[in-house]
C-alpha cells in the first residue's frame, strides 16, 4: 500500500509490486484498468495483487465473518492506553539517554 498521495504512476507502480494507492484511485482506478487493456500490467500481476489484499482477508475469517459494530464506536480501553503508553515510553530511546550520552557534543561531529 502506498503512502498518502505517494503514488505517481500506474504502470511503474503495479509492475514493480504496489498492490494499492492511497487514499484515491487516479493512479489505481481507471488508468489501471487502461494499463491491462493495453498489456501494459500483466491479468497475472492483477491477480498476485489481488492475493495480498484477499488472503489476509481470508486467513483472518473476515470474509465469513466480518466485523460487526460501528467505526464510531471508542473501543479504547484502560489495558489500551496502558499499552500505548508503555510502547510510547520504551520507543523514545534517546531521551531516555542511556549511558548518558545527551547532551551531544555537537563538535564531535564534525
Amino acid at each position: 500500500m502506498s503512502d498518502w498521495g505517494a503514488t505517481h504512476s500506474t504502470v511503474a507502480a503495479a509492475n514493480a509490486g504496489l498492490t494499492q494507492e492511497m487514499p484515491s484511485n487516479d493512479f489505481f482506478g481507471p488508468a489501471l484498468a487502461s494499463a491491462v487493456a493495453a498489456g501494459q500490467v500483466s491479468e497475472e500481476q492483477i491477480d498476485t495483487m489481488a492475493m495480498r489484499i484477499l488472503t489476509p482477508l481470508f486467513a483472518l475469517n473476515l470474509v465469513d465473518d466480518p466485523p460487526t459494530g460501528t467505526l464510531a464506536a471508542n473501543a479504547t480501553s484502560a489495558a489500551h492506553n496502558t499499552l500505548a503508553r508503555e510502547l510510547a515510553e520504551a520507543s523514545i530511546a534517546l531521551l531516555k539517554n542511556d549511558g548518558g550520552i545527551l547532551p551531544l557534543n555537537p563538535k564531535e561531529f564534525k
